[in-house]
């Protein structure tokens, strides 16, 4: 199995982030539906749910993504393969999400652990913060994502070099506090320009274990999963949560709840070509 802990850090405050969280999963979520003709997100489920230990929101989608597939492991699989089941528990701080393939069964393992601090240069950063057992800590590879100078370049209509946002209290381009604009950190330490940020910034730690059996192929997908499609996922993701800010940074928490319904709904209304599978709307799952 391979386990990759994420850590992206965002010029937002810790309440202001979880809005722009919603926010930015409901119109990615919008966005894929609309590209191609019977593909998308059907969500089957999203309610409140409350474990007794942790409260918040459940839901379950399945992505119908059959196009969006790397060529080199779609020739592989039944197109049956080729929908992605996701369940869902937002207790923020906390994100607990697994993945299934039907038919699968656990030959494919997915599981996205995910929580959420506010932070400052000099901060000290949890160790483990998703509580991994010592032979999980073994195995794990801490990166640090750089929404503004990192690798890849984001294209034009994801640049953030000259965003700002004065609702968020960003008043200068993010690009001011790059004080060598030329100048490259690495991924095992916090991205050069959160070390001169003066506002409020929210660490995103997001751990991601993944283990995919199939002969010939697991090496590839597992490879192609925490090195390509999970890092520039979690890129381009903030990029885009900061430039459509100027929409939710004002919102209430019930407002983009309400946004976020709308948008579900919107979804559901497509002609989906569906797995053949029955979807499972079992809430009684706890978060871990």
């Amino acid at each position: 199995m391979k386990i990759y802990e994420y850590r992206t850090i965002c010029p937002c405050s810790y309440s202001k982030y979880q809005i722009g969280n919603i926010y930015m999963i409901s119109k990615r979520s919008e966005e894929e539906t609309k590209q191609v003709a019977g593909e998308g997100i059907e969500v089957v489920a999203n309610e409140p749910f409350n474990d007794g230990k942790h409260f918040g929101n459940y839901t379950y989608k399945i992505m119908h993504v059959k196009s969006r597939i790397p060529s080199f492991i779609r020739w592989a699989l039944p197109d049956s393969y080729c929908h992605c089941h996701e369940k869902s528990w937002n207790a923020y701080p906390n994100f607990h999400t697994e993945y299934a393939v039907p038919g699968m069964g656990d030959n494919f393992v997915m599981i996205v652990d995910s929580y959420h601090i506010p932070y400052k240069h000099g901060d000290r950063i949890p160790e483990n913060a998703l509580k991994l057992t010592e032979e999980e800590l073994q195995e794990r590879k801490i990166v640090y994502l750089d929404i503004l100078n990192g690798e890849p370049k984001p294209d034009q209509e994801h640049d953030i070099s000259n965003w700002t946002c004065q609702s968020l209290n960003v008043h200068q381009p993010l690009r001011t506090y790059l004080k060598d604009p030329i100048a490259t950190g690495n991924d095992s330490e916090p991205p050069l320009w959160t070390h001169n940020y003066p506002g409020d910034m929210t660490m995103a730690i997001k751990v991601v274990k993944i283990q995919f059996k199939w002969r010939g192929l697991q090496t590839l997908v597992e490879k192609y999963a925490t090195t390509m499609f999970y890092y520039n996922l979690f890129q381009q993701n903030h990029r885009s949560m900061l430039l459509w800010a100027e929409a939710w940074s004002q919102m209430t928490l019930e407002e983009v709840s309400e946004f976020e319904s709308r948008i579900y709904d919107q979804n559901n209304e497509t002609d989906f070509v569906r797995d053949g599978t029955v979807p499972l709307t079992n809430t009684n799952d706890h978060i871990h």
